[in-house]
């Protein structure tokens, strides 16, 4: 027997054709869903230099019918918050720092996955930029409506933040390489052209 369901519960009959006799047997099938195994979270959509929605995903190998719940962290009760394994978080929505967690379970299991870890720098009113950190994996920051220089700016006071936060204590953060590499070409692109504008204005007025 193959590609069983539940459905495929009950009782069997085998029967042996004899001359003379026939001989009957039963044969019980019960079938049982597998038991989830802990739920892997990931990063579905990686931040770019600018980005307003993180979606992170709750996977687990093992199970059959899983069903996957997000939970944000919280006292007396942890709360639901999406039915799904897709998680989206969106700038303008984060009002504060928090934690949370997704389950996958079924009818004979249940697990829940690691930490996530959701750090509000400043909040969608004063523009938006915050940082999600999975544990024991790298952590992601992301902004909205910011221009490069203000976001260079703002590392620092994320960093400082980040000592004094202790539930993402142990993330390691890094100036985004893109906007970096692009503040420092400008920079240097902007000098070198005040200089060979200030050249030319002394050689002309030596002529």
């Amino acid at each position: 027997m193959k590609q069983l369901s539940l459905e495929d519960t009950g009782t069997y009959w085998c029967g042996i054709d004899k001359p003379y006799a026939d001989i009957m047997c039963a044969i019980n099938v019960k079938i049982v869903e597998e038991p989830v195994s802990d739920p892997v979270v990931t990063f579905l959509s990686l931040p770019s230099v600018s980005c307003s929605t993180l979606t992170v995903s709750c996977h687990s190998a093992k199970g059959t019918s899983v069903h996957y719940t997000w939970y944000k962290s919280s006292d007396p009760e942890d709360v639901p918050v999406q039915l799904s394994h897709a998680l989206s978080l969106h700038c303008e929505t984060l009002l504060e720092s928090q934690q949370l967690y997704c389950t996958a379970s079924n009818s004979v299991s249940k697990k829940s996955s690691v930490l996530l870890g959701v750090d509000v720098i400043l909040p969608a009113q004063e523009k938006c930029v915050f940082r999600v950190k999975i544990t024991n994996q790298e952590s992601y920051t992301c902004w909205n409506g910011i221009t490069t220089s203000t976001v260079l700016g703002t590392y620092d006071v994320t960093e400082e933040y980040t000592s004094r936060s202790s539930s993402l204590s142990t993330g390691v953060i890094k100036n985004p390489p893109d906007a970096t590499a692009w503040y420092i070409t400008w920079e240097v692109v902007r000098w070198v052209l005040f200089a060979t504008l200030l050249v030319v204005c002394i050689v002309v007025r030596q002529c």
